[in-house]
């Protein structure tokens, strides 16, 4: 349970931190969701 909960903070994190950037620059942001990361 505690590693499903720690996993979807993880996600939602990338996720902010991506749209964030994407903001800036998009093509920083594209190339951060690209990679896989939340497959941990």
């Amino acid at each position: 349970m505690l590693f499903f909960l720690i996993k979807v903070v993880v996600s939602a994190l990338i996720i902010g931190l991506v749209t964030e950037i994407a903001r800036v620059t998009p093509q920083y942001g594209e190339l951060i969701a690209a990679l896989p990361l939340v497959s941990l």
